[in-house]
């Protein structure tokens, strides 16, 4: 069990945690890959890269659109609490 306790009841230490957390980062496709594309050869190769390239460019650039998004609406939502809060004639309750 990852980050628990081992069967002689001693926790990992933090070399055993940070060798579990590059698995989980990495993985075993990092591994492999070279292989698989060596076998799979030179045109499946790189239209996979190409195909995977394209992908991630469109996540982040949909992830950068939804941050500046998110920002705006906070952004105007402050702006309009800002007017709203000085307001001339406006009974101030304390």
């Amino acid at each position: 069990m990852p980050g628990g306790i081992t069967e002689s009841g001693e926790p990992y230490s933090p070399f055993v945690g940070l060798v579990y957390m590059f698995n989980l980062i990495v993985g075993t496709g990092a591994l492999t890959m070279p292989k698989a594309f060596a076998s799979a050869g030179w045109v499946v190769s790189i239209s996979l890269i190409s195909f995977l390239g394209f992908m991630s460019y469109m996540t982040t650039t949909f992830v950068i659109e939804a941050m500046a998004s998110t920002n705006a609406q906070l952004r105007w939502k402050r702006r309009e609490q800002e007017e709203f809060d000085v307001q001339p004639g406006r009974d101030l309750l304390i």
